[in-house]
């Protein structure tokens, strides 16, 4: 059985319901200024809300930013495919892309010809990777 939702984990999800859309950085603060129990870590915190929010097909996610590599907190509603109670990635983006760009749309920006990617330099490659990616992947590497 989940674990029940206390004071604290309301407070956060309200202030997530507000806003949507919040930095790593954020986050942690939210989670020290919500939370009672010096030891919890704000993943495990978000699992006891994740687990409430469960039923009504939603949860809070975590994700990085194409654009400035850095992690985001979002309030998600879940897109389930009723033949095996799952839904792509990309399905689920391509759903809530109108929805973001209409409700962010100031700090929605699109790149029309890489969506912030690098693309390898051999010709018959073809792999493309996210900029930040590529920052973190030959970070402090001598032979790239």
């Amino acid at each position: 059985m989940a674990q029940p939702l206390g004071e604290s984990h309301k407070r956060f999800l309200q202030t997530m319901m507000v806003n949507g859309i919040i930095d790593g950085a954020k986050v942690r603060a939210l989670h020290r200024h919500c939370s009672h129990y010096a030891h919890d870590k704000p993943n495990e915190f978000i699992e006891v809300i994740n687990a409430q929010l469960q039923p009504m097909f939603m949860q809070i996610r975590k994700g990085m930013s194409e654009e400035d590599g850095l992690q985001y907190h979002a309030l998600m509603d879940l897109i389930v495919d009723s033949d095996n109670g799952s839904a792509s990635s990309t399905d689920i983006l391509n759903c809530m892309e109108p929805y973001i760009r209409m409700l962010y749309q100031d700090q929605v920006k699109v790149c029309i010809f890489t969506s912030q990617c690098q693309m390898c330099e051999n010709p018959t490659c073809g792999i493309k990777i996210h900029t930040p990616c590529v920052a973190r992947y030959f970070k402090g590497r001598t032979d790239p």
